[in-house]
């Protein structure tokens, strides 16, 4: 028997989903929004530049972030990152993001693949497919997002794997510190491309919650 989760406007058979409830997505057609948060899917077409998720329900334990197919637009070969801000703060000062395993490869030399005390999280580089061939493909959870922090900071970790980046895929993890805001629960997710690069029409962000 098929076990219903039952939200605003509908429900998902969770034997599908195994604990993981799609909360919204990136759509091309504007005003659309899911079934069973009441999520508004951000509008995401060629050269978009930012991409906000927000009010984002509070009745999971952790969030899940998932990249498909993730290109910009740009008539090039240089690989840009995403940046991402939490509560839409850009602060500078207040972000700090580690991959896992660095080395040489392509443009992005391992320096560049850290990012301290910045104004968002800058996670993987990503390409025009057009110029290289190749989409960047990953993952961010932020576990506990949903409620506030003893201290002022909360963290989060994932993938990212694109071809021109490395010969593997990158494991990743972030610090969001150094203000009380960091200790708020997350409500809204900005989603963007260093140096207003815009997405390529077939990138696409999904969020699920995590039970």
């Amino acid at each position: 028997m098929a076990i219903k989760k039952y939200g605003k406007f509908g429900n998902q058979d969770q034997s599908l989903y195994r604990g993981q409830t799609l909360l919204a997505k990136t759509n091309p057609t504007s005003g659309t929004f899911d079934f069973y948060s009441g999520m508004t899917n951000p509008q995401l077409v060629s050269g978009t530049t930012s991409v906000l998720f927000e009010a984002i329900p509070q009745n999971f334990k952790d969030l899940k972030i998932v990249f498909r197919n993730i290109g910009h637009t740009t008539a090039n070969t240089t690989g840009y990152r995403i940046r991402v801000n939490i509560n839409q703060d850009s602060t500078t000062q207040r972000y700090y993001t580690r991959a896992g395993v660095q080395v040489s490869g392509g443009n992005t030399s391992g320096a560049n693949w850290n990012a301290d005390n910045t104004d968002g999280i800058y996670w993987g580089y990503i390409y025009n497919p057009s110029q290289t061939s190749w989409c960047g493909n990953g993952d961010m959870t932020i576990p506990a997002y949903s409620s506030s922090q003893p201290t002022n900071f909360r963290g989060g970790y994932g993938m990212w794997w694109h071809m021109n980046q490395s010969s593997y895929p990158q494991p990743y993890g972030f610090q969001y510190y150094n203000n009380a805001a960091a200790a708020l629960p997350v409500t809204s997710l900005l989603f963007r491309i260093e140096g207003s690069q815009g997405f390529h029409s077939f990138s696409e962000i999904s969020l699920y919650g995590i039970e």
